[in-house]
């Protein structure tokens, strides 16, 4: 199973094929994935390293109610992100 590192949640459905698809085709070891931002936050330095995109989405709850039911609405919204293989990762020396 494809996840990520930081957060250990697997990617679902189509990012699962994807991430899979890249791992075989690149020769990387290892199942997990993560950002940019979250290999930074790590102390890890990204080398020679390509992203794969992936597509969330998140749900919000919106604040005001829908005129015919009185409820919150809910709505959906897609967030893309760049992953880069644990493989890439090299530690940063303080």
């Amino acid at each position: 199973m494809q996840g990520n590192l930081i957060t250990g949640n697997a990617y679902k459905g189509g990012n699962q094929a994807t991430l899979l698809q890249v791992k075989a085709e690149k020769g990387y070891n290892s199942d997990n994935w993560l950002t940019f931002v979250q290999a930074r936050t790590a102390h890890r330095k990204l080398v020679n390293a390509k992203g794969c995109g992936v597509h969330l989405r998140t749900f919000t709850k919106e604040d005001k109610a829908n005129e015919k039911t009185g409820n919150p609405e809910r709505f959906s919204r897609p967030i893309n992100f760049v992953v880069f293989n644990e493989d890439l990762l090299v530690k940063v020396e303080a």
